[in-house]
């Protein structure tokens, strides 16, 4: 390759890289206008430190992107990526790890005790183990069994709040983690490989999120209300 070939190589190169760039940024424009969401990345921090409490969150040098915030159907939301960090690069405020696409749901009078559902070997894959690592069966619902691993710390807590008609409606679902805790609701799926650089955003991954914990949060609230 001579040096005027090099040359036009890298051009194109990071020609293509900036195409990329603002592709992503337009579908980023255009998700957040569908769902009627702010643009608020001064909250990046902040949000961060308030979601330690969920396993996800967990690692204190994992970093939120992308984070938007609004209300569709009267529950306040939150819509980011997290990227859980596991090894550092020379980039000290970077490193290579997992990006997971998040939907954060906050209900309204309902307190949710704390578990998190996974499909099987979803955390295991990475080498991770839960904190509260006590798995519980539900053998009278083996739809519910084949689709989900549960775990929480209070056994009694989560078997009162994960009524039958609840094990019936959430084995219809499935492709994606939650995490309950209080007044909030975490939804999230993962990329599906570990690497230093953030992939493109994917408004379609976020939209699936949106529609299955908008679904979820209301079917754990109108079975609080009865």
């Amino acid at each position: 390759m001579t040096y005027g070939q090099a040359i036009l190589f890298v051009a194109l190169c990071i020609i293509a890289k900036v195409v990329q760039l603002l592709w992503s940024v337009k579908r980023f424009k255009a998700f957040r206008l569908r769902y009627g969401l702010d643009l608020t990345p001064h909250e990046r921090a902040e949000l961060n430190a308030s979601l330690q409490n969920f396993y996800l969150m967990s690692r204190r040098d994992g970093y939120i992107n992308w984070l938007t915030r609004g209300q569709i159907d009267n529950l306040s939301i939150a819509c980011f990526r997290y990227c859980s960090i596991v090894t550092r690069t020379h980039n000290l405020e970077r490193g290579r790890g997992f990006f997971f696409n998040v939907v954060l749901l906050e209900l309204d009078a309902v307190q949710l005790p704390t578990f998190l559902l996974e499909p099987e070997n979803f955390f295991q894959r990475e080498g991770a183990y839960l904190a509260f690592h006590k798995d519980y069966d539900f053998k009278a619902h083996p739809d519910f069994l084949r689709t989900w691993q549960l775990s929480g710390d209070d056994e009694e807590a989560i078997r009162a709040f994960l009524t039958p008609e609840l094990l019936d409606f959430l084995s219809e679902f499935s492709g994606f983690c939650l995490e309950a805790s209080g007044d909030r609701l975490l939804v999230y799926s993962k990329e599906p490989q570990w690497r230093s650089k953030e992939p493109q955003w994917r408004s379609t991954k976020h939209e699936e999120l949106i529609q299955s914990g908008l679904a979820i949060a209301n079917a754990f609230q109108s079975m609080n209300e009865r």
